[in-house]
């Protein structure tokens, strides 16, 4: 039995030694200059319009994908309680100043002490204080477009009751881009602010000029490489958000 197993032993020495010195796999090769680098095209402006208010949705007057102007309607709200509350409110103002002017002979008179005038006077201030409030919630009634551009998603309904947040819609501008992407760290030994690059988008078969507009200043030391933002040239009414391609850079 010993002997059997010296002999295995003796046998499996070859095969550990064989695989210790058995090369490492090579590293996946960095990418050079010239080398594609996959961008994604991003706009410049870009938004998720939520509500302000908990009220119920009358109308969403855009469609999906419809383009929008600025200050276009884009929601409006059932805001009849907002609409009798300002009205409380302002009847309790003009009770206030009533009051308070009443205050005011009655010190003329000396019937009325100078605490009782600035009682008074403090009413006025509360009561118009809350009347600027609920109108203030009745400026969120509505809801307008911040900037131009498209309705991309719709979150919600008409005649549904949202929460106050709630992300209601996706508001996009198409008519200013810019390209995200990741390249070796290494590459900022000569590439900078303002070099030229070639953009290959696969959506359209087309290529376009392009150059860095902004380097992060943070290198990301597992993948050892850093975010670039760059800017098309011209106007290319062709282009949309989310489309993707190809950069290639040539060093200096």
């Amino acid at each position: 039995m010993m002997r059997m197993l010296v002999a295995c032993a003796m046998m499996l020495i070859p095969l550990l030694a064989l695989a210790q010195t058995k090369a490492p796999a090579p590293a996946a090769a960095a990418p050079k200059a010239g080398d594609p680098i996959r961008v994604l095209l991003v706009p410049e402006n870009e938004a998720v319009i939520s509500s302000q208010i908990a009220a119920r949705i009358v109308a969403l007057p855009a469609a999906l994908g419809s383009r929008i102007r600025k200050g276009e309607i884009l929601v409006r709200f059932d805001c009849a309680e907002q609409a009798a509350r300002l009205k409380m409110s302002e009847s309790e103002l003009a009770s206030a100043r009533e009051t308070n002017a009443s205050k005011q002979e009655l010190k003329s008179y000396r019937s009325a002490s100078e605490l009782d005038v600035r009682l008074a006077a403090s009413a006025v201030d509360k009561a118009q204080a809350q009347v600027n409030v609920v109108k203030a919630q009745m400026g969120y009634c509505s809801i307008s477009a911040p900037f131009g551009g498209r309705l991309v998603r719709l979150r919600a309904r008409a005649h549904e009751t949202v929460a106050a947040g709630q992300p209601l819609l996706d508001l996009i501008d198409n008519s200013a881009f810019r390209f995200q992407l990741h390249v070796p760290s290494r590459w900022l030994s000569w590439l900078g602010q303002g070099a030229a690059f070639t953009i290959m988008v696969d959506e359209t078969g087309k290529s376009y000029p392009a150059r860095v507009r902004v380097i992060n200043g943070r290198v990301d030391p597992a993948s050892r490489t850093v975010e670039l933002t760059g800017a098309v040239e011209g106007k290319h009414p062709e282009l949309i958000a989310g489309m993707s391609g190809t950069a290639q850079f040539n060093e200096r």
